[in-house]
């Protein structure tokens, strides 16, 4: 299983996506959403290239956490509709580096610098 590492930008996309989740829908939506991106990032980081992962620009790929809602199923329940898409690119020293998590709403190619998507 790769390492990984989470940019920056992509903290801070996570820490503004989780703030609203939990003041918009309530802490136990907020664990689901969390328990979808730990799911995600996990399923990346054993297989970068499994079906569902498109390529963005250059080394950057990209996919969205719908693709694995029902592996992060818990007790109360599963995020029914995820909204958003996670950057990512195997860095030269071979680590799993996500570099974005953007709502599936935005302009991506202007949350990339120096990526034409």
């Amino acid at each position: 299983m790769l390492d990984y590492r989470v940019s920056d930008a992509a903290q801070r996309d996570i820490e503004n996506l989780t703030g609203y989740t939990a003041e918009r829908f309530g802490e136990l939506a907020l664990d689901r959403y969390l328990r979808l991106l730990d799911v995600t990032i996990t399923k990346l980081r054993s297989d970068p290239e499994r079906p569902g992962i498109r390529n963005f620009s250059g080394k950057v790929r990209k996919c969205h956490l719908s693709l694995w809602k029902e592996d992060a199923k818990m007790s109360h329940g599963v995020v029914k509709h995820p909204r958003h898409v996670l950057f990512f690119q195997i860095a030269d020293d071979g680590v799993l580096e996500v570099i974005r998590v953007l709502h599936d709403s935005m302009d991506f190619a202007s949350h990339l610098p120096g990526q034409n998507g």
